[in-house]
């Protein structure tokens, strides 16, 4: 098995089938961003994710038709 350090821990197919909204996935990156590195780095893929949602439409408040 190879063990990569490099793989992102969420991405956003599965963010997306947990229904993960970009708001609560930047306040846990806010969060770990006080926690060592290897925190921050999560952080950061986490902010990705959570901004990839948003241009997919995630997470937008919808208004009524």
């Amino acid at each position: 098995m190879n063990d990569n350090n490099n793989t992102p821990l969420l991405d956003v197919e599965r963010a997306i089938a947990d229904n993960l909204d970009p708001t609560s996935l930047r306040m846990v990156a806010d969060s770990n961003d006080r926690k060592g590195e290897r925190r921050r780095l999560q952080a950061e893929n986490l902010r990705r994710v959570a901004d990839r949602l948003e241009l997919l439409g995630y997470g937008r408040v919808r208004r009524a038709a």
